[in-house]
């Protein structure tokens, strides 16, 4: 019992968080909102008000004496009348096209202001979401399954919009069957009161029943579909050992079970849903010829508004009915409300210090005094001290796992180091503003990344108030120039998702121009030669060589080859500093980076 009361709790909480945020929602778009809601009430209105025009031509094609006939029919026949029009089938006809064409214009209009309103909220609540993770630490991504967020901001952003368009069908809906309502008490109040006791209770509570009866199987059927594809999704990843140990018959039995309860799980719902179908239909009947019998033999309703009356209970019951699928949409749609304020509430409190120490340009020295670091309860630096002077190029390096790179992203504020241990000008990093430090580099990691787009937007992402001059001047320092004028489109061309339509070397190129364009004090190198063939690792190198001097280049690298002429070498392992010096120094020390580089063929 605790459990469970601990269990309704929660989703209670759960639940009024969403509530508020979608209270939020409303607020932010109060004006909207409001001019949406009167047009919802003019609509309900339209649409209860325009069946009266239906009525004079029902009395007429019923050839009733002008005695018999309705007292709406009177009515508009007076006006005709008034107006020197001929009171005829031709005319109430016209009357009723006329009014339905109306109706149908101003519904047309409606559906489009609200649905127009519900899909900005949608776009609002995806860029808000973006925006959240974007700026979010590297800490919010370091745990993360980038799948997950991907799935946050589409499918359940979906869902969340099919919540929002049940919500605003329930309004229109349930503001229709109030007008309805008004209707019918109209025509008559005792055949009205009578009809909505026998709805109450007989139709609404198998209406209510079946719709979550069936909502229920859906959710069985939805769930059994999911553990089949996850059997098949299994399988598949160990099909190279099924192949192995020859079990390929034996592994399809397994799923057996998992078809077995798809195909059961289907029918249910297929049969529950036919079955509810048959139920109302004769419940429907018995509604109408009951209406029919206490109108005519009891309250002596005229027969046009007496059809009348049958269409508008027929329309409010089909109505109702969908109010109760709508909820149940609405309902559904809120553990993707959940996921997606849960997951933008939590990269919104993982934001970096807004430090108020702002630099603007790299004077003289990055200083790193006995750094020590820690990820996952493992200890990855261990006292390392380094000097990055300003106009020099210093270089990291060491075997995989020696600490070269969470180095360069404790550098780069990814991680936060212990106080008072790295130096920037003399100022404390931990004061340091982030983002004024990283505008101050331009940095290129070991894989190549670029935009769906053309390879001057690419770069022009870095900086976008470069102009066409420099634009070809990064790209000719990083040796791009030549290769992009051969192709067809240029600069503009596309390079595709990543940049799967150049090679490694073009695109690594590409981010090196981009870099330099950006018009970085530092230039970090994080292995960016690594995975690159030797003509594009060469062009790459010759392009730092044209650097070096004019701005500070921090180099990773795992290949000795790519730093024999930095200014200083910082040589890692397992996390510690061995060894540092010029390249010659190094090699004349016999130690570790000595072995390393005869190993490498230096």
């Amino acid at each position: 019992m605790k459990i469970i009361g601990s269990y309704n709790h929660s989703q209670m909480i759960q639940n009024t968080s969403i509530y508020l945020h979608l209270l939020k929602i409303i607020q932010s778009n109060l004006a909207s909102f409001l001019i949406v809601l009167s047009l919802m009430v003019i609509s309900a209105a339209i649409q209860s008000t325009a069946v009266f025009s239906f009525i004079p031509l029902v009395d007429i094609l019923l050839n009733q004496d002008s005695a018999d006939q309705s007292g709406v029919t009177r009515f508009f026949g007076d006006i005709f009348i008034k107006y020197n029009l001929p009171v005829s089938v031709f005319s109430f006809g016209i009357l009723f096209l006329v009014v339905t064409f109306l109706k149908s214009i101003f519904l047309l209009f409606e559906a489009y202001v609200r649905n127009k309103l519900m899909f900005n909220i949608i776009k609002n609540l995806t860029m808000d979401q973006f925006s959240s993770f974007l700026n979010a630490s590297w800490g919010f991504y370091s745990d993360k399954d980038f799948g997950l967020i991907s799935n946050t901001m589409t499918k359940e952003t979906e869902k969340v919009t099919i919540g929002f368009e049940s919500i605003a069908a329930l309004i229109a809906g349930a503001l229709t069957i109030i007008f309805y309502l008004g209707v019918l008490f109209f025509f008559s109040v005792q055949l009205t009161l009578t009809i909505i006791g026998l709805v109450a209770m007989i139709l609404l509570p198998i209406s209510l029943f079946s719709n979550k009866f069936v909502y229920q199987q859906r959710l069985k059927h939805t769930s059994a579909s999911n553990i089949l594809q996850s059997n098949i999704l299994n399988s598949l990843n160990a099909i190279k050992l099924i192949i192995g140990y020859n079990k390929r018959k034996e592994t399809a039995k397994l799923i057996v079970p998992s078809i077995q309860i798809v195909a059961d799980t289907s029918l249910k719902f297929t049969l529950i849903r036919y079955f509810f179908t048959l139920i109302n239909e004769p419940l429907v009947i018995i509604l109408a010829l009951v209406t029919i019998l206490l109108g005519q033999s009891y309250l002596n309703i005229p027969v046009a508004e007496l059809i009348t009356f049958l269409f508008i209970v027929n329309r409010s019951a089909g109505l109702a009915s969908t109010l109760i699928a709508n909820n149940n949409g609405f309902v559904s749609a809120i553990p993707s409300f959940e996921q997606i304020y849960a997951l933008r509430d939590e990269s919104s409190q993982s934001r970096e210090s807004d430090n108020p120490k702002i630099i603007n340009e790299f004077k003289e020295l990055i200083s790193i005094q006995g750094l020590d670091f820690s990820y996952a309860s493992k200890k990855t630096i261990s006292n390392v001290s380094i000097k990055i002077h300003k106009g020099e190029m210093t270089s990291i390096v060491g075997p995989s796992g020696s600490g070269k790179s969470t180095l360069i992203d404790i550098l780069m504020g990814y991680y936060q180091a212990q106080p008072n241990s790295i130096f920037i000008d003399g100022n404390p990093f931990e004061t340091i503003n982030l983002n004024s430090w990283r505008d101050l580099i331009g940095y290129i990691p070991q894989q190549p990344f670029l935009f769906n787009a053309s390879i001057k937007d690419n770069i022009l992402w870095a900086n976008p108030s470069l102009t066409e001059e420099n634009i070809i001047s990064a790209c000719k320092l990083a040796h791009v120039h030549n290769f992009v004028l051969e192709m067809k489109e240029g600069y503009e061309t596309i390079v595709g998702e990543r940049g799967m339509k150049l090679s490694g070397g073009q695109a690594q190129r590409i981010c090196l121009a981009r870099a330099i364009a950006s018009n970085p004090e530092i230039l970090i190198l994080d292995e960016a030669t690594s995975s690159l063939d030797s003509n594009s690792e060469a062009l790459i190198q010759e392009s730092i060589e044209n650097l070096k001097g004019n701005i500070t280049i921090i180099s990773v690298a795992h290949r000795l080859s790519t730093i024999i002429n930095s200014n200083h070498i910082y040589y890692l392992k397992e996390g510690l500093l061995i060894e540092d010096g010029t390249f010659s120094e190094l090699m004349s020390k016999n130690g570790e980076f000595y072995k390393v580089a005869k190993l490498q063929g230096m």
